[in-house]
């Protein structure tokens, strides 16, 4: 079954049903499928290209987009608006002759690209109820859009087809491009919708990147259901946790997928024990869950939401692997990723490929008859991620090496334990800087950790240096000889962080996971903390504002001419302020 043709389904099912809403607009499944199809119809018969781009914020319109890119049988390629103009321009040249869908005040940030594109102004099928198709350099023309139930046969469309593109990071720096089948997607869908049991009166939110395929999750998890897909009104109220606590109320929001690192920022807030009462389900995945994070959520008395732990690779299809947490897990350091979903086998190998017995560490693969269709235009990489091995016990089968560290643990649950980039050699002993990480992380006054490995060209005796990057619990204090003594007795000299950098937000990327590449060595800090010209604070208003600074940058001492950047913490911006400083002092910070 396409997903399509599922969802024309559940709108005979469910036509008054509230199928979208963001802010002041809703959208009813009857409404949402007449704006489908009338799109997907113009699609279908004008756009030539396989691909179909967007480039629109997460709004209702880019959701009707990218359900009618997929009735049309094309392939949906989603592009943020926000995205730098370089990082745009070169992911738009990787598909030359594209039909773009986007919005009439993003047409400036296409000026400057060359003419071999089609332009659809979703923009002007809400304003007049047709189908604006604007080629570049010729006049505008419209097609009428039909209200029936359908205006185009799909029975063409095999369900086994590509279905959209994601990308991701590549060694070379430029972008790979991973095309998604329609199948693999909608055999997670459907799994998830058993597992939560999905029913017509849940609302799910919408706060996923659109540019990280999690977003599709989000959006068809609802809408194959017959549930609300809840949309925030403005983007900016992911990075604020005081607003999105509140719209979760506001919205009575049910399931919600998140990355670890701002569910813990919400749960960092009181008010979240709470904005969260309406919660069935708080489903994690993008960075592995640890103990500390579990521990925070039990405190909040959420005991009406279930937690859940979610792995996958956007290769292998969103989610292969789930475990549901419980309180005894606040006794881990790192909480399982689980066991596989349905059609899926997870091993463990050596270097040689041969599966390891439980308990030992090594790589992560990933067999399943729902991978994606691999990396567009990157052979190489095919060959060396997705094979078939001829031996063992995924001898000719599908196969991914997702090159994440991981073991098996006694209960059958499949244990992360980072990734080969984060792995490395101090004085010949290789260590993981998650392991370094979990145990800081049990220390009562540390919230969160990160360990970074910077190379020290001037010193070869010891080219790698340890810096430990620590976020204190609430109302909590610590000094770096106190937390070195507390690891000396679990690690080897070798494996203790030389320099400890106390930080109050830790950045994020786009998609919310922590920025590792932005945490920067911190010499610039240091030689800031040792100057002597600083400028003394005039008034009671400045003198507060200079306290509160030095208390959310652990700095001695701001001046009152004192750049943000120039102290070393430049790298904050992206993440949110910090819930118990704006309370304590009737302030709100908002790094952008």
């Amino acid at each position: 079954m396409v997903i399509s043709t599922k969802f024309e389904q559940i709108v005979v099912r469910f036509p008054e049903n509230i199928a979208v809403t963001q802010g002041n607009e809703s959208l009813t499944y009857r409404t949402l499928s007449e704006r489908v199809t009338g799109l997907s119809h113009m699609l279908h018969h004008q756009a030539e290209s396989q691909y179909v781009m967007t480039l629109m914020e997460e709004s209702i319109s880019l959701i009707t987009a990218a359900l009618a890119i997929m009735k049309a049988g094309k392939v949906f390629v989603p592009l943020s608006p926000k995205l730098p103009e370089q990082r745009l321009a070169t992911l738009l040249a990787q598909f030359r002759g594209a039909t773009i869908i986007t919005c009439r005040q993003w047409l400036p940030l296409l000026e400057h690209l060359s003419e071999d594109y089609s332009l659809v102004l979703a923009d002007e099928v809400q304003k007049n109820h047709s189908i604006p198709s604007l080629f570049v350099g010729e006049p505008e023309s419209s097609l009428p859009v039909s209200n029936t139930a359908s205006t185009h046969n799909n029975s063409d469309i095999h369900h086994n087809k590509p279905a959209y593109v994601y990308f991701t990071s590549g060694s070379t720096g430029q972008p790979k491009a991973i095309l998604g089948r329609e199948d693999s997607l909608l055999h997670f869908i459907h799994w998830e919708s058993r597992e939560l049991n999905l029913t017509p009166a849940d609302k799910v939110s919408q706060l996923i990147n659109q540019m990280f395929d999690p977003f599709l999750r989000d959006m068809l998890l609802p809408l194959l259901n017959g549930a609300t897909l809840c949309i925030p009104p403005a983007h900016d109220i992911r990075y604020s946790p005081q607003e999105l606590l509140s719209w979760i109320r506001e919205q009575q929001i049910s399931i919600t997928h998140l990355i670890p690192s701002l569910f813990q920022v919400l749960l960092e807030c009181p008010q979240s024990s709470d904005d969260l009462q309406s919660l069935r389900y708080a489903v994690l995945s993008g960075e592995m869950l640890k103990g500390s994070l579990v521990e925070l959520f039990y405190q909040r008395q959420l005991q009406q939401t279930q937690l859940i732990n979610l792995y996958g690779t956007t290769e292998t299809t969103l989610a292969r692997v789930y475990y549901r947490v419980t309180e005894k897990d606040i006794q881990r350091a790192l909480i399982p990723a689980g066991k596989p979903i349905d059609d899926t086998t997870i091993v463990v190998v050596d270097e040689q490929g041969e599966t390891v017995p439980a308990g030992a560490e090594g790589e992560v693969w990933i067999s399943t008859p729902f991978m994606s269709a691999g990396y567009l235009s990157a052979g190489s990489e095919n060959n060396l991620r997705f094979i078939t091995p001829e031996k063992g016990e995924l001898a000719g089968q599908p196969v991914y090496r997702t090159g994440d560290l991981g073991r098996i643990d006694e209960q059958g649950d499949l244990i992360l334990l980072g990734r080969n980039d984060f792995q490395i050699k101090i004085n010949g002993q290789r260590l993981e800087t998650a392991e370094i990480e979990s145990l800081l992380e049990q220390h009562p006054a540390v919230q969160q950790a990160i360990v970074q490995a910077f190379e020290q060209s001037h010193q070869p005796s010891q080219s790698v240096r340890l810096v430990a990057f620590i976020r204190l619990a609430p109302e909590m204090t610590v000094t770096a000889e106190t937390l070195d003594t507390y690891l000396a007795s679990n690690l080897a000299a070798a494996m203790r962080p030389a320099d400890y950098q106390f930080l109050s937000l830790f950045p994020l990327l786009s998609n919310g996971k922590i920025d590792r590449r932005a945490l920067q060595a911190p010499a610039i800090r240091q030689t800031y903390q040792n100057r002597q010209d600083i400028v003394i604070p005039q008034g009671e208003r400045e003198t507060k504002l200079a306290a509160i600074w030095q208390s959310l940058l652990h700095i001695r001492q701001i001046g009152r001419d004192d750049s943000f950047f120039c102290t070393g913490r430049g790298f904050l911006t992206g993440n949110s302020y910090d819930c118990t400083s704006a309370g304590k002092n009737g302030a709100e910070f908002a790094f952008w």
